[in-house]
């Protein structure tokens, strides 16, 4: 009597960082033929290791992929994994047959503006929290050392953006199976993609016909009441609705409620972040250079 297969995993995953273009890189690769995809985007399995609690088991994981037959890739994205640090690497690894695991950065002061931006679109900020103390609520999270911390979640992205924190452990854990890639490459997307399709062992040739437009874009609401009614249907319908219909109702929304915000990007405050990150950047740009970077982008200096 045969014995019953292993549920089949990922094995490729996207795993870092937020606000750095992970949902479109995902939604490129997802369309080559033979890339599978969970039914969310963000199954974050091994989200609960970065505050020290377990997983779902594996069959609950796998589950997730249920409806991608024999592609030859499953791929997944879930960017909090980045700053799991060892248990969660290790767990990744052990769990995964050879994985193969993608960590896209970005400017970090460029990438807190983002973020501090897509939290004030989804009221995930108090009304009376700006830019400026957004920046020093992130920083107390920081400096307390509370960027694991769930209760501080929303105020995590400045110490995300110390980028050498976090990356030695995907560099010891996986070696040559760690590509980290720029949020700059993705503004001409297509020589990546090839790249990255060659580096999983999947023919580059369906690159060509992808749809290269941007996910996840940022749009400020004009009404935040019906902001909050457009965020309850996607919560009740946004699992069971086809990829190309949940894409129709987010641009017939945008067309309504989609403005701008009023905040600019202070000057004073983009100069703080600056002297902020400028001394994390040298051993971020030693460790890319060790693990073969070449093309590094100019905020790396």
């Amino acid at each position: 009597m045969a014995e019953p297969s292993s549920p089949r995993l990922p094995d490729l995953v996207i795993a870092g960082v937020t606000k750095a273009g992970t949902t479109s890189l995902f939604h490129y690769l997802a369309q080559h033929p033979d890339v599978g995809v969970p039914d969310v985007k963000e199954v974050d399995h091994y989200a609960p290791l970065v505050e020290g609690r377990e997983p779902p088991s594996l069959e609950a994981y796998a589950a997730h992929f249920a409806g991608s037959g024999d592609r030859r890739v499953l791929l997944e994205a879930s960017p909090r994994y980045f700053i799991g640090g060892p248990p969660l690497v290790d767990r990744l690894v052990a769990d995964l047959a050879s994985p193969k695991v993608l960590v896209v950065l970005r400017d970090p002061v460029a990438r807190m503006w983002s973020s501090y931006t897509y939290k004030r679109s989804k009221d995930r900020l108090p009304d009376d929290v700006d830019l400026a103390e957004f920046v020093r609520r992130c920083r107390s999270v920081h400096e307390r050392g509370l960027v694991r911390d769930p209760g501080h979640a929303a105020y995590r992205t400045l110490a995300v953006g110390v980028y050498a924190d976090f990356l030695p452990a995907w560099l010891d854990g996986l070696g040559p199976d760690l590509r980290v890639v720029f949020a700059d490459d993705l503004r001409e997307p297509v020589p990546l993609l090839r790249s990255l399709c060659e580096w999983v062992g999947l023919d580059p040739a369906p690159v060509a016909g992808f749809d290269l437009s941007a996910r996840n874009a940022t749009f400020q609401p004009r009404s935040r009441a019906l902001r909050r009614a457009a965020l309850a249907v996607n919560e009740r319908l946004g699992s069971v609705l086809p990829d190309g219909a949940r894409r129709g109702l987010r641009r017939s929304y945008q067309r309504v409620n989609a403005g701008a915000l009023a905040e600019t990007f202070d000057p004073a405050v983009r100069a703080e972040l600056e002297a902020f990150y400028a001394p994390t950047l040298p051993p971020l740009r030693e460790m890319l250079v060790r693990h073969g970077a070449t093309a590094l982008p100019a905020w790396l200096g």
